[in-house]
Protein backbone atom coordinates (compact mmCIF):
# COMPACT_ATOMS: atom_id res chain seq x y z
CA UNK A 1 0.00 0.00 0.00
CA UNK A 2 1.04 3.72 -0.88
CA UNK A 3 1.83 5.29 2.48
CA UNK A 4 1.89 9.37 1.71
CA UNK A 5 2.95 10.58 4.63
CA UNK A 6 5.76 8.78 4.10
CA UNK A 7 6.36 9.62 0.68
CA UNK A 8 6.59 13.30 1.08
CA UNK A 9 8.63 12.67 4.33
CA UNK A 10 11.22 11.07 1.77
CA UNK A 11 10.88 14.23 -0.71
CA UNK A 12 11.58 16.25 1.95
CA UNK A 13 14.59 14.83 3.14
CA UNK A 14 16.06 13.93 -0.13
CA UNK A 15 15.59 18.01 -0.75
CA UNK A 16 17.81 18.36 2.43
CA UNK A 17 20.37 16.29 1.64
CA UNK A 18 21.13 17.86 -1.76
CA UNK A 19 20.47 21.24 -0.54
CA UNK A 20 23.31 20.58 1.63
CA UNK A 21 25.53 18.73 -0.80
CA UNK A 22 24.82 21.64 -2.72
CA UNK A 23 25.91 24.63 -0.18
CA UNK A 24 29.02 21.74 0.66
CA UNK A 25 30.20 22.18 -3.01
CA UNK A 26 29.57 25.99 -3.15
CA UNK A 27 31.83 26.67 -0.42
CA UNK A 28 34.53 24.20 -1.16
CA UNK A 29 34.96 26.28 -4.61
CA UNK A 30 35.17 29.72 -3.38
CA UNK A 31 38.38 28.83 -1.02
CA UNK A 32 40.47 30.74 -2.07
CA UNK A 33 43.89 29.00 -3.68
CA UNK A 34 46.16 30.48 -1.90
CA UNK A 35 46.14 28.42 1.99
CA UNK A 36 45.38 30.81 4.92
CA UNK A 37 48.80 29.65 6.57
CA UNK A 38 50.62 31.33 3.23
CA UNK A 39 48.51 34.04 2.95
CA UNK A 40 49.51 35.26 6.71
CA UNK A 41 52.90 35.39 5.48
CA UNK A 42 51.85 38.26 2.16
CA UNK A 43 53.04 41.56 2.43
CA UNK A 44 49.42 43.31 2.33
CA UNK A 45 51.57 46.96 2.27
CA UNK A 46 52.81 45.88 -1.68
CA UNK A 47 51.29 46.63 -4.57
CA UNK A 48 50.96 45.16 -7.95
CA UNK A 49 51.88 49.12 -9.30
CA UNK A 50 55.35 48.75 -7.10
CA UNK A 51 56.31 45.41 -7.85
CA UNK A 52 56.58 46.20 -11.55
CA UNK A 53 57.68 50.36 -10.59
CA UNK A 54 60.76 48.51 -8.68
CA UNK A 55 60.92 45.14 -7.80
CA UNK A 56 64.52 45.77 -6.42
CA UNK A 57 63.25 48.16 -3.13
CA UNK A 58 60.79 44.98 -2.76
CA UNK A 59 63.27 41.75 -2.13
CA UNK A 60 62.27 38.95 0.09
CA UNK A 61 58.72 40.12 0.26
CA UNK A 62 56.21 37.75 0.52
CA UNK A 63 53.57 38.27 -2.53
CA UNK A 64 50.82 36.35 -4.21
CA UNK A 65 50.16 36.97 -7.90
CA UNK A 66 48.56 36.08 -10.78
CA UNK A 67 47.78 36.24 -14.88
CA UNK A 68 48.20 33.98 -17.81
CA UNK A 69 51.38 31.76 -18.85
CA UNK A 70 52.69 33.09 -21.95
CA UNK A 71 55.96 30.46 -21.73
CA UNK A 72 57.78 28.11 -19.58
CA UNK A 73 61.63 27.69 -20.08
CA UNK A 74 63.25 25.19 -18.48
CA UNK A 75 66.78 24.42 -17.27
CA UNK A 76 68.87 21.50 -15.70
CA UNK A 77 67.54 22.47 -12.34
CA UNK A 78 64.72 25.38 -12.44
CA UNK A 79 62.16 26.73 -14.64
CA UNK A 80 61.43 30.25 -15.79
CA UNK A 81 57.57 30.77 -16.36
CA UNK A 82 56.88 34.10 -18.21
CA UNK A 83 53.77 35.32 -16.51
CA UNK A 84 51.42 38.12 -18.39
CA UNK A 85 50.17 39.99 -14.68
CA UNK A 86 46.34 39.74 -14.06
CA UNK A 87 44.09 40.93 -11.34
CA UNK A 88 43.26 37.97 -8.93
CA UNK A 89 39.30 37.96 -7.98
CA UNK A 90 38.54 37.76 -3.88
CA UNK A 91 39.54 33.67 -4.30
CA UNK A 92 42.89 34.47 -5.77
CA UNK A 93 42.41 33.24 -9.22
CA UNK A 94 43.27 35.75 -12.29
CA UNK A 95 40.68 37.67 -13.64
CA UNK A 96 40.39 37.79 -17.13
CA UNK A 97 43.15 39.92 -18.88
CA UNK A 98 41.45 43.73 -19.25
CA UNK A 99 43.89 45.08 -17.36
CA UNK A 100 47.42 44.27 -16.99
CA UNK A 101 50.59 45.86 -15.17
CA UNK A 102 52.81 43.96 -17.29
CA UNK A 103 54.70 40.86 -17.38
CA UNK A 104 56.07 39.10 -14.86
CA UNK A 105 58.77 35.96 -14.56
CA UNK A 106 58.35 33.00 -11.82
CA UNK A 107 61.35 30.96 -10.95
CA UNK A 108 60.36 28.07 -9.66
CA UNK A 109 63.14 25.88 -8.69
CA UNK A 110 62.73 22.26 -10.07
CA UNK A 111 61.15 21.25 -13.22
CA UNK A 112 57.49 21.73 -14.51
CA UNK A 113 56.58 20.14 -17.58
CA UNK A 114 56.27 22.63 -20.06
CA UNK A 115 53.60 20.88 -21.66
CA UNK A 116 51.54 21.23 -18.40
CA UNK A 117 52.16 24.81 -17.61
CA UNK A 118 51.64 26.02 -21.03
CA UNK A 119 50.55 29.22 -23.00
CA UNK A 120 47.11 30.49 -22.04
CA UNK A 121 46.79 28.58 -18.74
CA UNK A 122 45.50 30.40 -15.47
CA UNK A 123 48.42 30.71 -12.92
CA UNK A 124 48.49 31.92 -9.13
CA UNK A 125 51.85 32.77 -7.54
CA UNK A 126 52.87 32.35 -3.96
CA UNK A 127 56.43 33.55 -3.58
CA UNK A 128 59.11 36.25 -2.68
CA UNK A 129 60.28 39.35 -4.82
CA UNK A 130 63.77 38.57 -5.93
CA UNK A 131 64.47 41.56 -7.51
CA UNK A 132 64.21 41.51 -11.82
CA UNK A 133 65.23 39.88 -14.74
CA UNK A 134 66.50 40.93 -17.88
CA UNK A 135 65.14 39.69 -21.18
CA UNK A 136 63.13 40.26 -24.92
CA UNK A 137 59.43 40.41 -25.49
CA UNK A 138 60.24 40.19 -29.66
CA UNK A 139 62.63 43.00 -30.31
CA UNK A 140 61.89 44.55 -27.00
CA UNK A 141 64.27 44.45 -24.27
CA UNK A 142 62.28 43.90 -20.77
CA UNK A 143 62.73 43.94 -17.04
CA UNK A 144 60.37 41.11 -15.85
CA UNK A 145 59.78 41.59 -11.76
CA UNK A 146 61.43 38.61 -10.83
CA UNK A 147 58.87 36.21 -8.11
CA UNK A 148 60.68 32.66 -6.46
CA UNK A 149 58.02 30.81 -6.28
CA UNK A 150 57.22 29.29 -3.12
CA UNK A 151 54.03 27.41 -4.48
CA UNK A 152 52.23 27.27 -7.74
CA UNK A 153 48.84 26.77 -7.97
CA UNK A 154 47.95 25.83 -11.61
CA UNK A 155 44.02 26.90 -12.21
CA UNK A 156 41.77 25.04 -14.84
CA UNK A 157 40.07 26.76 -17.21
CA UNK A 158 36.48 28.54 -16.39
CA UNK A 159 33.92 26.33 -18.48
CA UNK A 160 31.61 29.19 -19.93
CA UNK A 161 28.17 27.72 -19.87
CA UNK A 162 25.80 29.37 -22.69
CA UNK A 163 22.76 30.51 -22.09
CA UNK A 164 19.86 30.28 -24.44
CA UNK A 165 16.53 31.39 -24.74
CA UNK A 166 13.69 29.66 -26.92
CA UNK A 167 10.72 30.95 -28.07
CA UNK A 168 8.43 27.99 -30.17
CA UNK A 169 9.81 25.24 -31.31
CA UNK A 170 13.64 24.97 -33.15
CA UNK A 171 13.87 28.56 -32.19
CA UNK A 172 16.49 30.45 -30.22
CA UNK A 173 18.57 33.32 -29.64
Amino acid sequence: MFDRNGFFVLILSMKRVLFSLLITFHVISCAHVVPQELRQQVDKTVTRDEIFRNPDAFKGKMVIIGGIIMSTSTLEDKTYVEVLESPLDSYGKPKDIEESKGRFMVLYEGYLEPAIYSTGKRLTVFGEISGKRSGSIGEKTYDYPLIKAKELYLLKPEREIPVRFGIGIFKSF
